[in-house]
């Protein structure tokens, strides 16, 4: 009967359960731009068989010659486009900062999520930068 108990445990000790094979370990992803007139756009590009996620972005700027207020967006998010308030200040940085408390699915796998945001104008000097991850 030891022997038997041995060996059922021998055997046991190969066998993995199913959901342990079917893993994935998230991948983190951060993506940069600049710019100085034009648009500022960066994306999380499509990647066959991954979903991807954003956790957050930070749109920078300095040197715009007249203020100007403008519609952020955030595309190819579960939900559809989400629109956010950015100021490109006449003096001094504006800075915008959004970090979701959860971070947000893009609208299918293989998808890939863009954040856009129109140019200052003259003198204007930018950043935008994104992270989050793929799974």
């Amino acid at each position: 009967m030891k022997r038997l108990f041995i060996a059922i445990a021998a055997i046991c000790s190969f066998v993995v359960p199913s959901y342990a094979l079917n893993t994935t370990t998230p991948i983190n992803i951060t993506e940069s731009t600049t710019a100085t007139t034009g648009t500022l756009t960066t994306a999380f590009p499509a990647v066959s068989g991954r979903t991807n996620y954003i956790c957050g972005f930070v749109i920078t700027s300095g040197g715009t010659t007249s203020a100007l207020v403008v519609n952020a967006t955030v595309t190819g998010t579960i939900t559809g486009t989400l629109n956010f308030q950015y100021v490109f200040p006449s003096s001094g940085q504006g800075v915008l900062g959004v970090a979701f408390p959860q971070c947000i699915i893009a609208s299918a796998s293989n998808s890939a999520i863009t954040v856009s945001v129109p140019g200052g104008g003259t003198g204007t000097n930018a950043a935008l930068s994104i992270w989050g991850y793929k799974l």
